[in-house]
């Protein structure tokens, strides 16, 4: 955690800026800024993307890309295995606070890996999950079972939606009103967070 800060601190010194002016230039909270470098707080993945922007510096020089792969790695296999908790609980359970919350903290993790991805493509660095299936299945194969897991997983979600539609009307109206806000202010504040654009 202290490498990762302490290196982030050399970078800025040799590239003569102060704290102030790399927190205007990547939106980051100076203090924030100084936590990391002090190594208090590990910063995130897009965080350190917009480190890399500001200093003009690969984020393979920023963090180590075994860093970087695990986790890649960790990010994917939590997205999946979230992904599946959320299909089971929507689909046996009863209309309660985990049939709204579940689906929420999927769809920011689907985003996330969304940008992640974006992230990694734009910076020629290899997803190792990627990676590691194409050496047991055709690349077609593997976009069509991701295909497939997507869409199952949309099929799904929108089948419990009009199943709970049909048994409480009103209060999934207003979940889905309220699904459409949260997820329109989440895109929005994560973009200009994260200076990513959509």
């Amino acid at each position: 955690m202290r490498l990762i800060g302490q290196r982030l601190r050399i970078i800025r010194y040799s590239k003569d800026l102060s704290v102030s002016e790399v927190a205007i230039q990547t939106s980051i909270n100076a203090k924030a800024i100084k936590q990391i470098e002090s190594g208090y707080i590990l910063p995130e993945f897009f965080t350190m993307t917009k480190f890399s922007q500001c200093y003009k510096t690969p984020l393979k020089e920023l963090i180590p890309e075994q860093k970087i792969h695990s986790k890649i790695i960790w990010h994917n296999i939590g997205t999946i295995l979230f992904s599946l908790l959320t299909l089971i609980t929507i689909t046996f359970s009863s209309f309660d606070i985990s049939t709204i919350l579940f689906p929420l903290l999927t769809f920011e993790l689907i985003y996330n890996n969304y940008k992640i991805h974006k992230v990694l493509n734009s910076m020629k660095i290899v997803d190792p999950n990627i990676n590691f299936l194409e050496k047991w299945m055709p690349t077609r194969l593997m976009k069509v079972l991701a295909y497939i897991f997507i869409i199952s997983y949309v099929v799904l979600v929108i089948f419990n939606i009009i199943k709970y539609f049909m048994q409480f009307p009103i209060l999934t109206s207003i979940c889905l009103i309220s699904y459409t806000i949260l997820i329109y202010i989440f895109i929005k504040n994560k973009n200009q967070r994260y200076g990513i654009n959509p």
